[in-house]
């Protein structure tokens, strides 16, 4: 199964090449603007009111019981249960041209292809479970996996004519900052989601700025990889990018953070 779902996978490093996405201006625009949105929200508040909130928010990253009893509906239904609820219970407001069934195809190619990604050093599989169930309340998350399976559904189709991805990116950053401005320490993974779809689609060689907005947002919360529970999952995914990143600079670059 893992080899099934590898050799389908298109990682960054095997999706390296540009294509016309890499160099669509609203594409490079909106990395952009996703920085300016990463660094303004930590820039607005000091750390000790950020380590309020991350105590409020990590109960519902690590599952609560009734979180673990929709972990265990989602897991058996093979990601039925999770799809209809990130969609519905939600309540999103769909402002967006795509229709809802396409979203519900990129929902379930999520938990299929992506998440076992993303979850592959984790036996919790907090990518595959937990993240659909934090979508539900967390709009900016939810386009964030919607636009993540997408440009992997694009990239491994070769469709280079294909925005949904696109579209489904800006409405996650235009979301985004409101929850930074609420403290909200779950728009870790969000960010951390963003960035991985960001080095998939553009050239692996400006990993760091790609990275840097992350990097800012685990050192504002003080996310660390023994957090525990999701942000320690998501902690783990953001120091792969940065391994990545510092094997491609060949040494010329230092980590953004100190992971040693």
């Amino acid at each position: 199964m893992a080899d099934h779902i590898e050799s389908h996978f298109l990682s960054p490093g095997s999706t390296s090449t540009a294509d016309e996405y890499a160099a669509n201006p609203r594409f490079i625009e909106l990395q952009e603007e996703l920085r300016c949105v990463l660094f303004a929200g930590v820039s607005s508040h000091d750390a000790g009111q950020a380590q309020v909130s991350k105590k409020t928010v990590t109960p519902m990253a690590t599952a609560a019981p009734d979180d673990g009893a929709a972990a265990r509906r989602n897991d058996e239904s093979g990601g039925t249960w999770s799809v209809k609820c990130s969609l519905d219970a939600a309540r999103v407001r769909i402002s967006i041209s795509i229709p809802k069934m396409k979203l519900v195809r990129y929902l379930q190619n999520w938990i299929v292809e992506c998440a076992p990604f993303l979850d592959k050093f984790d036996d919790d599989r907090h990518f595959g479970i937990h993240v659909p169930i934090l979508a539900e309340q967390s709009p900016p998350l939810l386009y964030a996996v919607l636009a993540f399976s997408a440009r992997q559904m694009e990239r491994k189709a070769l469709l280079d004519k294909c925005y949904d991805s696109l579209e489904l990116y800006q409405e996650s950053i235009r979301l985004l900052g409101p929850s930074l401005q609420a403290r909200d320490a779950n728009t870790l993974v969000t960010a951390c989601i963003l960035a991985v779809l960001e080095l998939m689609s553009g050239s692996s060689r400006n990993w760091r700025r790609h990275i840097e907005g992350c990097a800012t947002l685990f050192d504002f919360f003080a996310v660390t990889g023994f957090s525990g529970g999701l942000l320690q999952a998501v902690f783990w995914c953001y120091a792969r990018m940065e391994l990545c990143g510092a094997i491609i600079a060949a040494g010329a670059e230092s980590t953004v953070l100190p992971l040693a």
